[in-house]
């Protein structure tokens, strides 16, 4: 992955890069690399708003979500998730949405908030 991404660097493929970066983001937290995933999806993200991709900069903005869940940091974890949901409802992607409104639910579940993580999931 890491070569794909320098590769999409050298090309100054923009919107490749977000891509490739958000994809690392989630295999490094997979990895159980949290600094590595955290430092894709800051980095996807800065670039994803500097070129206004609005879909990469949701996919970078839910992968920090990850990796604060990851972290126990909840609040942080649901701001993430919920400025993302909030780009992927601008460009009109349903399932970007619904893996946020998931999302918010394991951290409202996480946090004791039961009735409200059940609207969440329903």
């Amino acid at each position: 992955m890491e070569s794909v991404v320098a590769s999409a660097r050298k090309r100054e493929n923009k919107q490749r890069l977000i891509s490739k970066l958000s994809r690392l983001s989630h295999i490094a937290l997979l990895a159980g690399d949290n600094a590595a995933a955290m430092k894709a999806a800051t980095e996807g993200e800065k670039l994803a708003t500097e070129s206004g991709f609005d879909i990469g900069r949701a996919n970078c903005i839910k992968s920090r979500g990850n990796v604060l869940f990851r972290l126990g940091e909840n609040a942080a974890a649901r701001q993430a998730y919920d400025a993302a949901e909030a780009l992927y409802q601008k460009v009109g992607d349903d399932l970007g949405r619904a893996n946020c409104i998931q999302s918010r639910g394991n951290v409202l579940f996480r946090l004791g908030e039961n009735a409200a993580a059940r609207q969440a999931y329903d």
